[in-house]
């Protein structure tokens, strides 16, 4: 401990405080022997404490808060915050130290460059509880602003407390001691060194900080320390350690953290505490990361001040009846419980749930059962918060009233529809009524109109009732002075209606001589007498003859006649009210049977031509055509052939020669019977043959098709046989011949093109001898093919010359010895190809696809 005796220099750096104690104990120590200076010392040393009790806020163990802290800066840059769970009162002083605590009354020795303490002073100005101060070297700061005065406490290093890294550190809090945390009062303790114990352990706990001598393999250092006297795991915090997710990898010591802010702000300081000494709310980081972000001060608004409860909604007053239940209800802000009183007469008091009160500690007190003895009794409420003084609400009465109650019930009535009646009840204590109806969903109140009058009334008038308020139930609800109201038992109304109907007769349709029925039903209906209109207005039907049942629901008609076609039928059902029903008319449609009208005819077509067989018929409702291919009549359903095979028109598509002959005709159908069945007509189908002559021909150089030599009339070309089968892409007559190429001739005859055509191989033997001669030397694949030819064979090809099918040249190539041929750039189709080779010109037919 060192004297302290301060020189003029020395003075300027004490604090206000500490300089007017220094100057009252030497002042006490001169003046000891002096009795006459004995009563001012006296009022010296009550101003004196008196100015240091007010002029600084003592702190408890856990008072301040450490928020952040960064030590990867240097000495005058290493920074860290805290909070104050107190109001910090102007001239307060703390101290801050690095310097480790080991036992006993060891503490790591100060120093000039790591090891020391500093002193913040606030000044004259207030530091409201759960501000956030930050400390930097030698400067404080609030919300940036500058908070009072730091300095270093003599024998530390000059540039403010030197935060280790990244072998970790503590920051001690406490006041007195002249800046000696061995002679001060601890306040807190921030911890983020840790004693290694293996992979993922530490001798360092949350309740003794390293343990040095204690079992633990933690020695003393400037980065170790145990946990001073006086804090304890309430008061301080550890940060503990960063754990790899690797166990070759370093465990090391946090050289960076902050509080989140989890949970912020807080309304309750000890929220606030506990939510900044538990681990997970802090982020922080190893010595050798310096890139997650790390905010100090953190900027957090940690603390919002306590506001006491305030009534946002009265209870307002209840009137009820005798027995019935009510409820005072009652809100405040800021509340966490409520007391619900009562005065009798005699004061107010607190109330407990029992039979006739619940929720007595909650916004709402129902009362059950409240009886005439409670009436004029005064509620209120009493709200508490967290923080006072309670709030109590405005009083509310209770009025407890009787009930209205039916003396007279309604009587049920019965009547016709359109008539008048009435409903009465009369009760006891009413001030007012109000009639209600229940049409089928539940009882609704009814409002004056033209069908009801007095429904406010003990009498309810009704006026021209229509048969859909058959049923309908009426009650009347008296209304009182209190509640609850009371309501009569219900009244029905039955209203006999007139009858009507419900199902009109339809329409019959039938045939001749054959029997029908007309139906119709009404409801109310006593009675019932058919009518019929033969064309000079409806009379009354008798049974006898055609007709039965005709003072029934159905009226029966047999073995209608075609005089009877157009017949008109109708019912008129009487009952016990009047108007009496009479239904729509039904007509009656007597039918004949179907008969052939126009007959099919013949047809004559060429093969694989099309043609149509047509018959009409009146009274058809239907066709069905049918043939006959030599072994009687079947029918004909619709295929690539036949179409339209239950119509009127039959169409035969693409006739082959084996249809020569067959005979058709078609069967009508209609509504009545029997079904009539058209004549027979012919199908004739004329053949052509293929015309005739020498299947190899020859040509001279430059000649067309019309030199080759063919017996027939009316001859067309064809590249291919099946051009020619199907008579598609003709070759003009005049298309040049290609050597050793085959072409197909058709003939015409009485309009009827051959299906089958004369093949005829045409050659020039000064063109083509070899092709001839020889025997085929060079093959070609794929064939057909898309992109490229391939040849095989022995002979050597020097020339490739392409040509279409009516023998124009298309494209020429040099082989050079090559065996393929790129053909991509042709279009499809069919072509021919001439092969020049030391034996001569081989031509081959190939297609492009």
């Amino acid at each position: 401990m060192r004297k302290f005796y301060p020189s003029p220099s020395d003075t300027l750096k004490l604090s206000e405080l500490q300089f007017q104690r220094k100057f009252l104990l030497d002042y006490i120590k001169s003046s000891i022997n002096s009795i006459k200076r004995a009563s001012f010392i006296l009022i010296l040393l009550i101003l004196f404490f008196t100015n240091f009790a007010k002029s600084q806020t003592i702190l408890s163990p856990g008072d301040i808060l450490i928020t952040s802290f960064d030590a990867s800066k240097p000495v005058a840059d290493d920074k860290f915050s805290f909070v104050s769970l107190k109001d910090l009162q102007p001239n307060t002083v703390i101290y801050f130290t690095d310097r480790g605590y080991y036992g006993g009354s060891s503490w790591q020795a100060a120093n000039g460059s790591t090891e020391g303490a500093i002193e913040w002073h606030l000044g004259s100005d207030i530091v409201a509880a759960g501000t956030e101060v930050v400390i930097q070297g030698l400067s404080a700061k609030v919300n940036g602003a500058a908070k009072g005065t730091v300095s270093s406490v003599p024998g530390s290093n000059v540039s403010g407390l030197s935060l280790s890294q990244p072998s970790g550190d503590q920051i001690i809090i406490f006041q007195g001691g002249g800046g000696n945390p061995a002679a001060g009062t601890m306040v807190g303790g921030f911890h983020y060194n840790y004693c290694p114990n293996g992979y993922y352990a530490s001798f360092t706990t949350d309740n003794g900080w390293d343990n040095i001598g204690s079992g633990s393999s933690c020695s003393q250092s400037p980065s170790s320390s145990n946990m001073p006297p006086g804090l304890t795991s309430e008061s301080t915090f550890w940060i503990g350690f960063y754990k790899p997710t690797a166990p070759q990898q370093d465990i090391m010591s946090y050289t960076r953290g902050q509080f989140n802010g989890n949970g912020a702000p807080f309304t309750s300081l000890a929220a606030l505490k506990a939510a900044i000494q538990n681990r997970n709310n802090w982020i922080a980081t190893k010595a050798t990361d310096l890139s997650t972000p790390i905010n100090v001060p953190t900027g957090i608004s940690y603390y919002t001040s306590c506001t006491a409860p305030t009534f946002t909604f009265q209870p307002s007053n209840g009137t009820i009846c005798s027995g019935s239940n009510t409820g005072f209800t009652a809100t405040a802000s800021n509340a966490t419980g409520y007391q619900w009183q009562v005065n009798t007469g005699a004061g107010f008091n607190n109330i407990s749930d029992n039979a006739t009160y619940s929720g007595a500690t909650t916004t709402t007190l129902i009362i059950t059962g409240a009886t005439s003895a409670m009436n004029g009794y005064l509620y209120r409420v009493v709200a508490t918060g967290a923080c006072t003084p309670n709030a109590t609400s405005t009083s509310a009465s209770l009025t407890v009233n009787a009930s209205p109650a039916i003396t007279s019930q309604p009587g049920a009535a019965t009547i016709c529809s359109g008539a008048n009646t009435t409903f009465t009840a009369t009760a006891s204590n009413a001030t007012g009524y109000r009639w209600q109806v229940d049409q089928g969903a539940g009882f609704n109140n009814i409002s004056n109109n033209a069908t009801y009058s007095g429904s406010t009334t003990a009498t309810l008038t009704i006026t021209g009732a229509t048969s859909a308020m058959n049923g309908y139930l009426y009650r009347v609800v008296a209304t009182g002075a209190c509640t609850p109201n009371a309501t009569s038992t219900s009244a029905s109304l039955t209203v006999n209606a007139s009858p009507a109907i419900t199902s009109q007769p339809g329409a019959a349709t039938i045939c001749a001589g054959a029997n029908t029925t007309f139906t119709a039903t009404a409801s109310n209906a006593t009675g019932y007498q058919w009518q019929v209109d033969q064309g000079a207005g409806f009379t009354n039907i008798s049974n006898g003859g055609f007709y039965s049942g005709a003072t029934t629901a159905i009226l029966t008609i047999t073995g209608a006649t075609s005089a009877m076609n157009g017949y008109l039928y109708r019912v008129v059902a009487t009952g016990v009210c009047t108007p009496n029903a009479t239904s729509t008319s039904a007509s009656l449609t007597v039918n004949a049977s179907p008969a052939i009208t126009s007959q099919p005819g013949a047809a004559t077509i060429c093969a694989g031509a099309n043609t149509t067989f047509t018959a009409t018929a009146s009274n058809a409702t239907g066709y069905q055509w049918q043939v006959d291919q030599g072994a009687g009549f079947n029918n004909i359903s619709n295929n690539a052939t036949y179409s339209g095979s239950t119509t009127a028109t039959l169409t035969i598509t693409g006739a082959t020669s084996a249809m020569n002959g067959y005979l058709y005709r078609v069967v009508v159908s209609g509504a009545c019977t029997p079904a009539v069945t058209s004549n027979a007509a012919s199908l004739a189908i004329s053949t052509t043959q293929a015309p005739t002559g020498a299947s190899v021909q020859s040509f001279e150089a430059g000649d067309a098709l019309n030199v080759l030599v063919v017996n027939g009339q009316n001859i067309k070309w064809y590249a291919t046989e099946n051009n020619a089968a199907t008579h598609t892409d003709p070759l003009p007559s005049t298309t040049s011949i290609v050597n050793n190429t085959i072409y197909y001739a058709t003939q015409t005859f009485n309009g009827c093109e051959s299906s089958a055509a004369l093949a005829i191989k045409a050659y020039n033997e000064t063109l083509g001898a070899n092709d001839i001669k020889k025997s085929v030397t060079i093959n070609i694949y794929p064939n057909p093919a898309k992109e490229v030819l391939h040849f095989s064979g022995k002979d050597k090809i020097n020339k490739i010359v392409i040509l279409s099918i009516d023998g124009k040249k298309v494209s020429e190539k040099t082989m050079n010895s090559e065996r393929k041929l790129n053909i991509h750039t042709l279009i499809q189709g069919t072509y021919l190809l001439n092969i020049f080779t030391d034996n001569g010109v081989q031509t081959i037919k190939f297609i492009k696809n």
